[in-house]
């Protein structure tokens, strides 16, 4: 063997590999962000990133390291030294998400939309929209779009209404968008929760963009 080098044999290094992830990330109790969803996980979180870092040193997924392995090796990047954590989680077959869940603990969750992504090994929408919202047992809080109306039933009977903070542009949500205008590739909209209101202009105009900048937004509201 090579000199200084040990090994440790097991009978699933995957397994194993996650166990020990798990034992680490049981050793931090600054706040986590959680992301699933089909679409927009990585951008969010960049975006989300972004946001906070002037505010806060906060540690991330890199690039789009989301999968059984990507979690792990994601938590492994946790130390004392930062105060906000966000890691996306992905997922292709049933039973991923609860190891993946086990490993983030996140307090704080996010699901961007349930789409086609992977859905050859899912029986139908609901299941695998059951099987997201795995990510977030232990959260206080689970953001997402209220007019995406499979994700807020199921999200408001798993979790009850209290814990679930919503956005809309039907005005339905916590956060409520509207008077979109469209212009040469940016937007303008305005946005209002509580006894907050403004106006935001974004240099895109295409939906699934917008729905991940509502996101973030709702997501710093909070």
């Amino acid at each position: 063997w090579p000199e200084g080098v040990s090994f440790i044999t097991c009978e699933n290094t995957l397994t194993s590999f996650q166990k020990f992830m798990k034992y680490h990330r049981s050793h931090f109790s600054m706040p986590v962000i959680g992301i699933t969803g089909s679409n927009g996980k990585t951008i969010v979180k960049e975006w989300l990133y972004q946001m906070l870092q002037n505010n806060r040193k906060v540690i991330r997924s890199p690039k789009s390291y989301n999968s059984q392995v990507g979690v792990a090796l994601s938590v492994w990047l946790l130390d004392p030294s930062y105060d906000l954590a966000i890691f996306e989680a992905g997922i292709s077959h049933m039973g991923e998400m609860k190891r993946l869940q086990s490993i983030i603990k996140p307090d704080i969750g996010i699901i961007t939309n349930v789409k086609e992504a992977h859905q050859e090994n899912f029986r139908d929408y609901e299941e695998k929209t059951r099987e997201k919202l795995i990510l977030f047992e232990d959260c206080k809080t689970i953001i997402y779009c209220r007019d995406h109306e499979r994700i807020h039933n199921m999200a408001t009977e798993q979790f009850g209404r209290e814990r679930c903070f919503t956005w809309s542009q039907k005005e339905k949500g916590d956060v409520c968008i509207k008077n979109l205008k469209k212009s040469k590739g940016s937007v303008e909209f305005e946005f209002s929760y509580e006894d907050k209101s403004g106006i935001f202009n974004v240099p895109f105009s295409d939906e699934a963009s917008l729905e991940n900048i509502m996101h973030v937004i709702s997501c710093l509201l909070w």
